[in-house]
């Protein structure tokens, strides 16, 4: 049985990560093989809360406070904090479901040497649903054969739900970049340094969970218009030339 470090950034969400972390504390998965970090700025009671869980706690939980805003120096942080053989990158959104773990760590058993595993995320049923809720699909699984039992490309290399091992990303330097301008596509430029260092992704649509983060139109739009300036940052640091294409 693999042992997980799993991940989460935040910012100024308690109530929302409350219920994450309660659902990743009831994991089917033995309690003393994972541990749950929470990367965390915020200036709500979110360290407070986590403490509380924490006292009760049959999983180790704990708070790492950082001063950066960007979820991907949250990130680094973590995986030098690390002190399991997989470390999951997650959402504080993701509402999972009791065999989360469990499933990533049946892909990671199923293949011989390190790789990516990428779990599914669907918008949540709990959310209240408006015209916007109900139209509005941020990810794109659509493009993943599902029945296929072949690696993904780096463009699949989403960190709001992957486990990957920590032993290659320390020794492979494979970090985020943290000079990156905007909340947007640095998961897939390390996705890109992933696979070119001959590590390859699976997709396993079972260890799944809810994305609850209810959006208007406005937010939307704005979340949209940090993506595409992060694609600036993605053309200049990833060689593909059909990427370059694709988003012109």
């Amino acid at each position: 049985m693999p042992s997980f470090s799993v991940v989460l950034p935040t910012y100024n969400r308690c109530e929302i990560v409350a219920e994450t972390l309660r659902r990743l504390i009831g994991q089917d998965y033995p309690k003393d093989r994972y541990e749950i970090l929470v990367v965390d700025n915020s200036s709500d009671e979110t360290p407070d809360m986590v403490e509380r869980l924490s006292a009760d706690s049959p999983v180790a939980l704990r708070v790492l406070r950082d001063s950066h805003r960007l979820p991907a120096v949250k990130r680094n942080e973590a995986l030098d904090a690390a002190a399991c053989e997989l470390i999951v990158y997650m959402n504080d959104d993701l509402w999972v479901g009791p065999d989360f773990l469990s499933e990533h760590a049946r892909t990671h058993r199923a293949h011989d040497g390190p790789i990516a595993v990428l779990g599914h995320c669907r918008q949540s049923p709990q959310m209240e649903q408006t015209p916007f809720i109900e139209f509005y699909e941020p990810f794109a699984y659509n493009l993943i054969d599902e029945g296929s039992d072949d690696p993904l490309g780096y463009r699949f290399f989403w960190t709001m739900n992957i486990s990957l091992p920590v032993a290659v990303m320390r020794e492979r330097n494979l970090r985020f970049h943290e000079d990156w301008r905007e909340i947007g596509h640095e998961d897939l430029e390390l996705g890109w340094r992933f696979t070119q260092a001959g590590y390859s992704i699976y997709y396993n649509e079972r260890a799944t969970g809810e994305h609850f983060h209810p959006h208007t139109l406005e937010s939307a739009c704005r979340l949209q218009a940090s993506i595409g300036r992060g694609i600036v940052d993605l053309e200049q640091l990833v060689p593909d030339r059909q990427l370059h294409e694709n988003y012109g």
